[in-house]
């Protein structure tokens, strides 16, 4: 299973969960230049560091995020 953005979930929202949360995990795919850069959306990030925050701490975080039981990987972007 893996974590992803809500539909729902509001840009606000998506921005302060990568502010509060990308100093603590390895975001560095979805930086520049990363393998999951691109496309360079919000959702897009947000879904790759809520994954990578369930990862490490067994949650999906509730308030923007939902399981997903597809495999969200795409291209040279691999989900952990």
């Amino acid at each position: 299973m893996w974590c992803v953005a809500k539909v729902s979930a509001t840009n606000a929202q998506m921005q302060a969960f990568l502010d509060a949360n990308c100093g603590k995990l390895d975001c560095r795919q979805i930086n520049p230049g990363g393998s999951c850069f691109v496309p360079n959306t919000l959702r897009n990030h947000a879904s790759y560091a809520l994954d990578l925050y369930y990862r490490i701490n067994g949650v999906c975080n509730a308030a923007i995020g939902t399981p997903a039981v597809t495999d969200p990987s795409y291209g040279k972007c691999k989900y952990p």
